[in-house]
């Protein structure tokens, strides 16, 4: 079994009747389904409704009160293919438990094989969910609205708040942020329209924020101690934890689109791993049956009793079943990899600090490996560690961020005029801290930062080969001059 699970929050016009209305309209919109085309004087009036139509689709329908006001609400769809294949949609409404907390909607889709053999397709975001932001009934998440939109951070304060929330995990309770930073030339390494998509594609499953500029990402290093992307890289944001996974252009994704797909999927596998804040079909039957049980427990008999016990029973195997099946669904296989998982660049910052640039830590061991490589006869590197090496070097290019590090420095090294200050800026945003007095501009590796010497520079430079020369010594400094040959 494959399966999709995601949740949000809804506004209070969402209520039985428009939740209802949202069900059949999706219901006739689908190609493959009946269920309404033969059945007549419809009631869906009832606690427990159960349809049936041809190619064996059902829909039941469940609803919970309490002192005659609603409580939770909910559907479970079955229809079935030609292939074997049983395909099935769940979602519940949920009422607020108390003032402060949320109306949650949540849904799940899953691919059954019915027959041996049957080849399980990826369940896909129902429509179902579309209908509900389309028809502006998707609610705050928080601080963030539930849309299919990206949200464009402006140049504002209040706005770098909020990305400060998104990076530390305080900005959503219920959904994922994928979180994508400006690069050197105030842009990002998707489009425009492919960040549009993406937001389009993951709306009610991941909000979408992108930033205005690097120099909004350099306030953003400022006040949370250098936490955030930049560069142009992609973070994936969960409430509570913040960032969980980063992805840029480097050795292990070569291109724009190679990152988009995996964030994408990544994203929609975190959200399905993501505690339930709402309540699943299995969840409602159970409480449903239950409520009954203790409501009518001194008028039933003992064989009716003895009836609901084992509907409930059912049920809780059902969940039962449920959640086996999604400890395999959701295995930690279901992610990619992303740029800091396999050389575990995650437990290297906690040792020597953040990369200086986004891809520092691959470009540095892709130098070690050319450097064993050109002293392999001198120390009797083995074959096949010198074999490894090359494939590795042979299938990666030097990060991105590098090339983009490199020309900035040389483009400092041009006008004299403007040289501290751009310098200044570079250095800043890459580790240091200016600690400088009347005469000369002196830099020091903020706390964290091992490895990384003190720079000193010269107010103004005396001519053209001083520029130059203090652009080698800081790229020396930096341990950038091998990285990118």
């Amino acid at each position: 079994m494959l399966s999709f699970a995601t949740e949000f929050p809804v506004k209070a016009s969402l209520d039985r009747g428009v939740f209802i209305a949202e069900l059949i309209a999706w219901l006739r919109g689908m190609e493959s389904s009946s269920i309404f085309d033969a059945l007549h004087n419809i009631d869906l009036d009832n606690d427990l409704a159960h349809l049936v139509g041809g190619n064996k689709e059902e829909l039941r329908i469940r609803e919970l009160m309490h002192d005659n006001i609603l409580e939770a609400i909910g559907f479970r769809h079955d229809i079935q293919d030609d292939s074997g294949r049983l395909w099935r949609t769940e979602a519940v409404l949920k009422q607020k438990e108390y003032e402060t907390s949320e109306r949650v909607v949540r849904i799940r889709t899953q691919c059954i094989a019915k027959t041996p053999g049957a080849m399980l397709g990826i369940p896909k975001k129902p429509f179902f969910i579309k209908s509900i932001i389309n028809d502006g009934y998707a609610g705050i998440d928080n601080v963030l609205q539930v849309t299919d939109n990206p949200i464009w951070l402006q140049e504002s304060g209040s706005d770098l708040d909020l990305a400060k929330y998104i990076i530390t995990g305080k900005a959503s309770y219920n959904l994922p942020i994928i979180y994508i930073s400006a690069d050197n030339n105030n842009k990002w390494i998707f489009s425009k329209n492919q960040i549009i998509k993406l937001a389009f594609d993951l709306g009610g499953i991941a909000h979408v924020v992108v930033e205005p500029s690097k120099e909004f990402s350099f306030k953003i290093q400022e006040i949370i101690d250098d936490r955030n992307v930049y560069g142009g890289a992609i973070a994936i944001s969960t409430p509570d934890r913040g960032v969980v996974r980063s992805f840029y252009l480097g050795w292990k994704f070569d291109s724009p689109n190679m990152i988009f797909d995996t964030v994408r999927s990544d994203v929609i596998a975190i959200r399905g791993q993501m505690p339930a804040r709402g309540w699943d079909w299995t969840e409602l039957q159970e409480q449903a049956l239950r409520r009954q049980r203790e409501r009518e427990r001194n008028r039933l008999g003992a064989s009716e009793l003895e009836s609901l016990y084992e509907e409930e029973n059912n049920y809780l195997r059902d969940r039962i079943k449920q959640l086996e099946d999604d400890i395999l669904s959701y295995a930690p296989r279901t992610l990619s990899s992303s740029n800091d998982d396999d050389l575990n660049f995650s437990k290297i910052s906690e040792k020597v600090g953040p990369e200086i640039y986004p891809g520092e830590f691959g470009d540095r061991i892709r130098m070690a490996m050319k450097e064993c490589i050109a002293r392999s006869d001198q120390f009797g590197l083995d074959a096949r560690s010198k074999v490894v090496f090359e494939a590795f070097i042979s299938h990666s290019e030097p990060s991105v961020r590098l090339k983009e590090l490199l020309d900035e420095l040389e483009a400092s090294a041009k006008d004299p005029k403007r040289m501290a200050s751009v310098l200044s800026s570079l250095l800043v945003m890459h580790g240091y801290q200016n600690k400088s007095n009347n005469k000369h501009l002196r830099f020091e590796p903020r706390d964290g930062y091992s490895g990384l010497d003190n720079i000193t520079i010269a107010n103004t430079p005396s001519d053209y080969h001083s520029l130059q020369n203090l652009r080698k010594q800081i790229e020396r400094t930096l341990g950038l001059s091998k990285l990118s040959k």
